[in-house]
């Protein structure tokens, strides 16, 4: 653990659990709607409606099922220490979640775009240029 934060992540009951509160491990695992990081290019790294997100490499992703199954069998570069599910939840509460997690003071703004966000039109998730 450290201080300063590194990673943020959002639960569709309004609370949050970052990297001064415990290891990714000890996130709760359920109902995960937005995961925030720090990232030295682009600012910060906006994860949201996927079905599961992982943390490898010191950094978490997001993914679909068989995403997830190839992180797990296919893994060569790292191991996952930590796997977490998203969960759907009322529009108007995810909205509120993911306006306060876009606005949240101790992530910039996002600089350019970042390859690994969510393509717009994919399947469980969008990019988001704020």
């Amino acid at each position: 653990m450290t201080n300063m934060i590194e990673w943020r992540i959002y639960y569709g009951d309004g609370t949050t659990f970052d990297n001064t509160k415990g290891l990714p491990s000890e996130a709760p695992s359920l109902n995960v709607q937005v995961i925030l990081c720090k990232n030295k290019i682009n600012g910060r790294n906006i994860y949201h409606t996927w079905d599961w997100y992982y943390f490898k490499e010191n950094e978490w992703r997001g993914c679909d099922i068989h995403g997830l199954i190839d992180q797990l069998l296919m893994d060569k570069k790292g191991v996952v220490t930590a796997i977490k599910q998203g969960r759907t939840i009322k529009d108007e509460v995810y909205e509120d979640i993911l306006k306060k997690a876009l606005n949240d003071t101790d992530f910039s703004r996002r600089i350019v775009n970042n390859k690994l966000d969510k393509p717009i039109g994919s399947s469980g998730g969008v990019m988001l240029n704020d």
